[in-house]
């Protein structure tokens, strides 16, 4: 695990869903029980391995071919997750402030907040940083400095962005990540010198930065404030649930999980055609199968590290979002494909573009550049205007570092 407002309203696509389902239309999407149906194609179905009593999400055809096999897991946090258990020991701090005197007066009485991780101490010497070992001579750099996750440019991406910004602002706005959005319409400048000063001052053992001064630590609200990703809200988590809770309702006969999610496990499956040899799908075929948009931008050229000025051929977008295009031929073919409702149309569009965002700008892998089923929960809901702000830092950030 890695841990638009809709065009009908719940109770109006219900309606909708029956009058299509009485009227036996091809396009109509049918979930009954544990086994669930997508037209006369494919079906959703958990299962058990005996061995290892891993649970996984099967993709089947009619005739009971595995098209798709995903494992899944339970989620921290949803509507569907298991209690958490009461902790023994918490570690928590027991007083987050203390109490004092104001000066010689007693009777006056003030409040100081404890910082639970910086200390007054150089304590550079005595924790193993990577500038202590690189002083002591046991490592040093190398010619060149590689960042593995870095952001380049993606055919189509900027493209597709564009047409997303302008199509769902309302929804990335209320999800409060049009900002962030809006920010991977470009590529960024790094110096190699200030990216190796503060990994040298990183301590992995206390996840802070060990200086002349004492122990620093980089916090949530400093990191809102250079990415702009929301620190409140329902933790990140990526999760592929299992087909009980992909489906499952609340009492109000309401779907936890709106079904746009599952368009999206049939595009995945979809395009894993043909690919025996390697079951991902790259964010290269994932963006040419959703947008249909005219390409208009190429790759920057090269750029020398430390060069004061930029060059002036730069592909980059100049950030004027322009009027989303109407809905071509091609387009209709993709949703035909999937079975997408015209109603469910710009949601679905927007989960997968957000689900592609997910991979390649706020959380890429060092595997390379593919799609990971488990961002298609969360991309998902946000499409489909369920009023979730989602903290994409505060479960991440201390996990990978």
């Amino acid at each position: 695990m890695y841990t638009s407002f809709s065009a009908i309203n719940t109770h109006e696509f219900y309606h909708y869903f029956n009058t299509i389902v009485k009227l036996l239309l091809p396009a109509a999407l049918c979930l009954t029980g544990i086994k669930g149906k997508i037209a006369v194609m494919v079906h959703f179905k958990n299962y058990t391995s005996l061995s290892s009593n891993n649970k996984y999400l099967f993709i089947e055809a009619d005739d009971g071919t595995i098209l798709s096999k995903l494992l899944t897991y339970t989620p921290l946090v949803s509507k569907c997750a298991d209690p958490w258990p009461s902790l023994v020991n918490t570690l928590h701090m027991p007083n987050w402030t203390f109490e004092h005197d104001l000066g010689s007066n007693r009777s006056v009485k003030v409040w100081t907040l404890q910082a639970p991780n910086q200390r007054p101490l150089n304590v550079a010497s005595t924790l193993p940083c990577l500038g202590h070992r690189i002083l002591q001579g046991d490592i040093r750099w190398g010619s060149a400095m590689e960042i593995e996750g870095e952001f380049r440019h993606i055919q189509g991406y900027w493209e597709w962005a564009e047409d997303v910004l302008y199509r769902s602002q309302q929804t990335l706005k209320a999800a409060k990540v049009y900002d962030v959005v809006y920010a991977s319409l470009f590529t960024y400048d790094r110096s190699s010198n200030i990216l190796q000063a503060f990994v040298e001052a990183w301590c992995s053992r206390t996840n802070t930065f060990l200086t002349s001064i004492g122990e620093l630590s980089i916090s949530l609200r400093d990191l809102h404030e250079i990415g702009g990703l929301p620190i409140r809200g329902l933790p990140y988590e990526e999760v592929v649930l299992e087909f009980k809770d992909l489906n499952g309702v609340d009492n109000k006969n309401e779907r936890f999980i709106p079904c746009t999610c599952e368009f999206l496990f049939l595009a995945f499956q979809r395009l894993q055609e043909g690919e025996s040899h390697n079951s991902r799908v790259t964010l290269c075929k994932w963006i040419k199968f959703f947008c249909k948009r005219v390409l208009r931008y190429e790759a920057d050229p090269v750029r020398k590290e430390k060069k004061s000025i930029r060059l002036k051929s730069t592909h980059n977008p100049t950030g004027t979002i322009p009027s989303a295009a109407k809905w071509s031929s091609a387009d209709d073919v993709t949703f035909s494909t999937l079975r997408v409702g015209y109603g469910h149309r710009v949601d679905t569009y927007l989960a997968a573009f957000l689900s592609c965002w997910l991979c390649s700008f706020v959380f890429p892998s060092k595997d390379g550049d593919f799609i990971r089923p488990g961002t298609f929960r969360i991309a998902a809901m946000i499409a489909n205007s369920k009023l979730l702000v989602f903290s994409f830092l505060s479960c991440q950030i201390f996990i990978m570092v």
